[in-house]
């Protein structure tokens, strides 16, 4: 009996719960772990596709069975064996190696790394192939994308270019500026150019309206010693004024008849008329450039000089004046024998036809020192507009008797101030003034009025 118990309880002990013999469990639990471990790995790498568990999925009807039934030990063992090496516990924290980042899920895995469970509708569509360029649209492509490198590359280094053009260009100057030949030119512009002009132009026609002033004083002295001392012989009417005039015009019906003058107005105008025409002649004129050089000295140096005008700006043609002129500075100018000439000549013509010739004599003797000082006094604005003033020239003018009367240079003598119907120019009772400016470049010189020369017309007696 004790035999047969102990024959019992091996061949129980030998089979499971289920009836199955243990050697069958042990087969289907170590395929399952198996399985489990070869899913588990392939889970790890590949995304999941379904929500159904892969031992679900599987075919096998014992790894169902086994699955389902009450886990025992050593299945627990296997499988935690299997599990053990894909799973970290939360609190391990102490490895020398952080762990691994999960892989990245691919959006197109390809048929090799899809498990076979998967079904075929399930997986994403193929990209579609790109089809080759030819070689023809590859090099245009190429080129088009690398041109406006190209131009960027130029245009930069065109600019450099220029920079570096730029650079020497003013490093020469520089070295330039900074040589000795470049300081001493400078320095002798410098030196040449320096203007000591000390008058302005108003000051100089100021000093020359002062001449006029001279001229009157002198002319209204002489007449009115004659008038007052002497009466005249004979009655004197406007055509007489041109018997007198060393550039007297041809006869003309005024110089037959005329209006008639006083005797005094006829001297004072007649005196002053006769000594503005020696001022121009002698002194002021524009070709006269000294006094006490000859006609044909002065006509040479007059060219000269306007010569110089027209190639040289008024600076230059300045300087030369000056210059010239100090060089016959030295030449020495008799005021008193043109005044003595005048009074022996036609200014005592005039006297003697109106007064007789003892009065004339008598007058002419009285204001003869101050005749002397008018020309003199020209002398020295002469001298002074020649020698001082670099910045302008100074030209005074003069109206010939006869005349047409012009506006724009002409002002008459006194109140009236529309045209004289006559339009003739019977005398210049005051001298006028015109500054003028060299522009070189054969261009003419800039000429501005300073002063109109006052003339006489007829019709100023009409209105006595």
């Amino acid at each position: 009996m004790a035999g047969d118990h102990g024959g019992k309880d091996e061949k129980h002990s030998g089979k499971d719960d289920g009836g199955k013999p243990k050697g069958m469990l042990r087969r289907a639990a170590a395929h399952a772990a198996s399985h489990v471990m070869a899913r588990t790995s392939a889970d790890r790498d590949q995304p999941q596709y379904s929500q159904t568990p892969p031992a679900v999925m599987h075919a096998n009807p014992m790894e169902a069975r086994t699955s389902r039934a009450p886990k025992r030990s050593q299945t627990l063992d296997t499988a935690a064996a299997a599990k053990a090496p894909t799973q970290a516990p939360a609190s391990q924290g102490t490895s020398d190696h952080p762990p691994f980042p999960p892989a990245a899920a691919n959006p197109n895995p390809t048929a090799a790394q899809v498990p076979a469970t998967v079904p075929p509708a399930l997986l994403p569509a193929a990209a579609p192939a790109a089809r080759p360029a030819t070689p023809a649209k590859e090099q245009v492509e190429r080129a088009r994308s690398a041109e406006p490198q190209v131009q960027r590359e130029r245009q930069m280094m065109e600019h450099i270019e220029s920079l570096e053009m730029r650079n020497t260009h003013l490093e020469e100057r520089c070295k330039f500026y900074e040589s000795d030949p470049y300081r001493n030119e400078l320095t002798s512009i410098r030196t040449h150019l320096q203007v000591n002009d000390l008058l302005e132009p108003w000051q100089i026609s100021q000093k020359f309206q002062a001449i006029n002033k001279d001229v009157e004083n002198v002319s209204r002295n002489l007449s009115e010693f004659l008038a007052d001392s002497y009466t005249a012989k004979a009655p004197c009417n406007t055509g007489d004024f041109f018997l007198f005039s060393q550039n007297r015009p041809p006869k003309t019906d005024e110089q037959s008849g005329g209006t008639p003058v006083s005797a005094e107005d006829f001297v004072d105008f007649c005196c002053r008329s006769l000594i503005n025409e020696q001022l121009m002649t002698k002194i002021l004129h524009p070709q006269v450039f000294h006094p006490g050089l000859g006609s044909q000295e002065n006509k040479l140096i007059g060219e000269m000089y306007e010569s110089v005008r027209t190639k040289e700006r008024q600076i230059i043609a300045g300087r030369w004046r000056i210059s010239s002129f100090n060089v016959y500075k030295h030449i020495e100018f008799s005021a008193k024998d043109i005044a003595l000439k005048l009074c022996q000549g036609a200014l005592g013509h005039v006297c003697q036809g109106v007064y007789g010739e003892e009065p004339a004599e008598t007058a002419l003797s009285k204001v003869y020192p101050e005749i002397v000082a008018v020309f003199e006094h020209a002398w020295e604005w002469h001298s002074l507009a020649k020698s001082s003033v670099v910045l302008l020239d100074y030209e005074p003018f003069y109206i010939q008797p006869g005349s047409p009367y012009t506006p724009e240079h002409h002002a008459l003598e006194g109140r009236k101030s529309k045209p004289p119907a006559s339009g003739t120019v019977l005398l210049t009772s005051r001298l006028g003034l015109i500054s003028s400016e060299a522009q070189g470049e054969d261009k003419p010189p800039i000429r501005i009025i300073q002063s109109k020369a006052t003339t006489l017309t007829a019709e100023y007696f009409l209105g006595s």
